[in-house]
């Protein structure tokens, strides 16, 4: 004898086809005749092991047996599997509707009848309002949507088969407004508020009367929400971006106002260094050099310092113009062009700090020409010859310098 089905639902389907004369015999229970071809304690003992409540009375002498294939999730009409609550809550996994001659095992069915199809996406309506509402009272089946005393609705997860509509834009609902956690608080709100407004002065609702309001609650809700963004959010979000930028950009010109002292020395410590430089007094000649190196080496420090500051600003800019991309599009777009100003205020720094850096390079090379010169008389004439060279070019191409890099 052929293998006998392992598990409920296929049992009943089993059951439905090989049986003779089966007739229904009230209470959702059905019987029939077992052919001979068949061995009847077997298959009346696997229908006791299949766990379901599925295996009714049977009777050996007149080879009959009863059982209970809705149990099973096996309906003869698409109404008797509309009309098991379960069903309206969540679609099963695994279900059969007889007179439309449709086993369901997965959502990827490629030949789903047109008003399966359509429950489908009632049930996962269903599914989504269960997670958005306020709160759930006979065990799931109904669900409360709250914004105030005076105004709150109960809906109830109850449906019929004339009332099954297609939902285009359920995963749109589903995607932005119950599985996103941006905003998430005031989605919910804008939910609630779009309900209220549908059934205004109603205390009570099924699903099915919502259906046919489905559309018009997702445009309502979607608007709500990109008004929320556009108004709210953007201008909160405006206040923020423009309070921050004006903070960085007092901090971009605390970097060189902090060194400023010690950029008035720089003009100084040439005229010194030259005005001390005297033949015949090595000593001094030297003492002179080294406070100069010393005073080279200190700037070199400073602007070091103020470039790392510069550089800490530059990348928390990146960092909170990256945080404003991942808001909304319809907000994000409109702050393309916030961060614009600031990072060429950056780049300006930069290149202050980088001119810094080559005066004091310049003053110490020049200081140590004039040492050497005193020393050595032969190596100051060729130094100062080429020196000349080099500062008409720069006269003549000051761009030179600007684009140079910085050591």
């Amino acid at each position: 004898m052929p293998q006998l089905p392992d598990n409920p639902h296929d049992m009943a389907l089993w059951l439905l086809k090989q049986l003779e004369d089966v007739q229904h015999v009230g209470g959702g229970g059905w019987q029939g005749v077992l052919p001979s071809t068949w061995d009847f304690q077997s298959v009346v003992s696997r229908l006791d092991e299949v766990e379901g409540g599925l295996a009714g009375l049977s009777d050996e002498a007149a080879r009959s047996i009863e059982f209970y294939p809705e149990s099973a999730r096996v309906y003869q009409t698409f109404s008797d599997f509309l009309s098991r609550p379960a069903n309206l809550k969540a679609a099963p996994c695994r279900f059969t509707i007889c007179d439309l001659d449709y086993t369901h095992r997965n959502r990827s069915n490629a030949d789903i009848p047109e008003q399966v199809a359509s429950y489908l996406s009632v049930a996962k309506l269903c599914e989504l309002l269960s997670l958005v509402a306020d709160h759930s009272a006979n065990n799931g089946m109904s669900q409360h949507f709250i914004k105030s005393h005076d105004a709150k609705v109960e809906m109830r997860l109850e449906y019929q088969l004339t009332d099954l509509v297609p939902l285009p834009s359920l995963e749109q609902f589903a995607a932005e407004f119950v599985n996103n956690p941006h905003h998430k608080d005031q989605k919910l709100n804008i939910v609630r508020s779009a309900l209220l407004d549908i059934f205004k002065g109603k205390r009570v609702v099924t699903v099915g009367d919502f259906l046919p309001h489905f559309e018009a609650f997702m445009a309502n809700v979607h608007s709500s929400y990109v008004m929320y963004t556009a108004d709210f959010s953007y201008e909160k979000i405006r206040r923020e971006v423009e309070k921050q930028n004006l903070e960085d950009t007092l901090r971009l010109n605390k970097t060189v106002s902090d060194i400023q002292n010690q950029l008035l020395a720089l003009p100084a410590a040439l005229v010194l260094a030259g005005a001390g430089i005297q033949k015949n007094e090595t000593l001094k000649n030297i003492a002179i050099w080294i406070g100069v190196c010393i005073f080279a080496w200190l700037m070199r420090a400073l602007v070091n310092n103020q470039e790392h500051s510069i550089d800490a600003i530059d990348k928390e800019v990146g960092l909170r113009k990256q945080n404003l991309e991942e808001q909304p599009e319809g907000v994000s777009n409109r702050f393309a062009d916030a961060f614009k100003t600031l990072e060429a205020r950056v780049k300006d720094q930069m290149k202050v700090l980088c001119g810094i850096r080559f005066a004091v390079v310049l003053i110490w090379i020049v200081v140590t020409a004039m040492i050497f010169s005193v020393f050595f008389p032969n190596f100051a004439e060729g130094f100062w010859k080429y020196s000349g060279t080099f500062f008409m070019h720069l006269i003549n191409s000051p761009e030179s310098l600007i684009s140079a890099p910085c050591a």
